[in-house]
């Protein structure tokens, strides 16, 4: 349930915080935007900006920590008494719960 409404708030929070579209600013003031995307643009940027870095590195260590949490749990749920058959469905809804919403979010 707490998945559930943190999805909901995300979503809400990116349909109101990304009004008006920024690609539609960008055209709309005579910018240029990059129509092929190359991975050294993304090198470059985190060359230069120090915030998109931090996020990078946020990302990268939130990953370590659910990885290794539920690499753990297993051993936990067995060691408290749960079948095998629990152990399967918890791993299973949390695969299905990391990727229920990628083709809505991408």
């Amino acid at each position: 349930m707490i998945a559930l409404c943190a999805q909901v708030l995300g979503a809400i929070v990116y349909f109101i915080g990304l009004r008006p579209d920024p690609l539609k600013v960008a055209l709309s003031r005579g910018e240029s935007v990059a129509s092929t995307p190359s991975p050294a643009g993304g090198f470059t940027l985190l060359r230069t900006v120090p915030a998109a870095r931090r996020a990078v590195l946020v990302v990268a260590l939130s990953h370590a920590v659910m990885v290794g949490l539920m690499s753990m749990t297993p051993v936990h749920l067995t060691t408290h008494g749960a079948t095998l058959s629990v152990v399967g469905l918890t791993i299973s809804l949390h695969v299905a719960g990391m990727y229920a919403l990628s083709p809505v979010f991408g």
